[in-house]
């Protein structure tokens, strides 16, 4: 029963054996020749004038290399996967030892040119200097790839810096053929990212694709920047220096240090921002809100510094007549009892005066940073 096992499975191996035919070098050569014999890469690759040509169109994102937030630019790795189908490019595999497909260059074939729109530099068809692989299947469809590094416009939010979230859009066209001659298709809805690499200031969240009926083809690119460096290195310390600022009014008087520390805080934040200015992104259109509160802080400290010199002012009098506006004042003091008297000394009305203006400054800067975290992080 094994030997007749045997032999029937070695029959039916040669049988397929006179069935089966490799390809070998000479087909593909006489392959290569055929196709290419009198092939003119300049005619557009249709049977008819009144065929249209279909690109099915995939993107492939690889990096992002940089964004650069004033200048309104990103600069990313790319490649376009074009699939179309050439009538003069088509063969029996019978005839060419069962090969069923050809690997050739792409400046021996006519090739779509793509143009990237709002590139700084001249406008060049994606991968127009290079030489790509192309393959070519037995029944004319042909895949092409070409990519590289692309530069292009992208318009930038930063008002909820370093919270913010931009999406960008790689537009790519056909200048110069007709939209109903030249039509793209979108193969997919997302951009391929099995390849993709990570940037360590920017996460990408999403990719969108799509073809649109005037002959172009857009990519959408979302990324939302990691924000952790500027929590620990701008954020943080601007809450230090607003907590710091209003506790001037807590030394005395007497020790003539309180007017001393409060320019030293101030110049300090500013000595702070100047460093800064060069981390957060310089644009005014939108502004961005951790820069507008930055700057809110320092008024607040200037105003504390006139606060300051106001309670310094009243601390050296010897006798301070309560006017209608000082009972005012007085009213929110615990000892109300002092508002029926008509006159106060200097040191208690400057006493006084500390509680309270401690509270207006740490009231300010609570407005302030309550109304940055509400704006940049919502």
């Amino acid at each position: 029963m094994c030997k007749d096992a045997f032999k029937i499975l070695c029959f039916m191996f040669i049988l397929c054996g006179f069935h089966y035919k490799a390809w070998q070098i000479t087909d593909a050569k006489k392959l290569r020749s055929h196709l290419l014999d009198g092939y003119v890469k300049d005619i557009f690759p249709i049977q008819n004038e009144t065929d249209s040509l279909n690109l099915h169109i995939f993107f492939h994102l690889f990096s992002i290399d940089s964004f650069n937030e004033v200048e309104g630019r990103i600069i990313v790795t790319a490649a376009l996967r074009i699939i179309w189908k050439d009538p003069s490019l088509s063969w029996d595999p019978d005839l060419y030892g069962g090969k069923e497909s050809l690997y050739i260059s792409s400046d021996q074939i006519w090739t779509p040119l793509l143009y990237l729109l709002y590139t700084p530099d001249e406008m060049k068809s994606v991968g127009e200097d290079i030489e790509y692989v192309i393959l070519i299947l037995h029944d004319g469809t042909v895949s092409y790839s070409p990519g590289g590094v692309m530069n292009t416009k992208c318009d930038t939010d930063v008002s909820r810096f370093p919270f913010d979230v931009q999406t960008c859009s790689l537009n790519f066209v056909t200048w110069g053929i007709a939209s109903d001659i030249l039509i793209l298709l979108n193969h997919f809805n997302y951009a391929g990212t099995e390849y993709y690499v990570d940037n360590p200031d920017w996460k990408l969240i999403n990719t969108e694709t799509y073809a649109y009926d005037e002959g172009g083809y857009l990519a959408k690119i979302t990324i939302k920047r990691n924000s952790f460096y500027y929590v620990i290195m701008v954020i943080l310390p601007m809450m230090l220096f607003s907590i710091l600022n209003p506790l001037v009014f807590l030394l005395p008087t007497e020790s003539g240090e309180r007017m001393s520390l409060a320019i030293s805080i101030l110049l300090s934040y500013a000595i702070f921002l100047t460093i800064m200015s060069s981390t957060i992104p310089a644009t005014s259109n939108p502004i961005c809100y951790l820069l507008v509160a930055m700057i809110a802080i320092i008024f607040v400290s200037g105003i504390i510094i006139i606060l300051l010199i106001i309670s310094a002012a009243f601390y050296y009098e010897e006798k301070v007549k309560i006017s209608n506006c000082y009972k005012l004042v007085l009213k929110f003091d615990d000892r109300r009892d002092m508002s029926n008297n008509e006159y106060l000394s200097g040191k208690q009305m400057s006493k006084i005066l500390d509680k309270q203006f401690i509270v207006i400054s740490y009231s300010l800067l609570t407005v302030v940073m309550l109304t940055l975290f509400i704006l940049i992080v919502n």
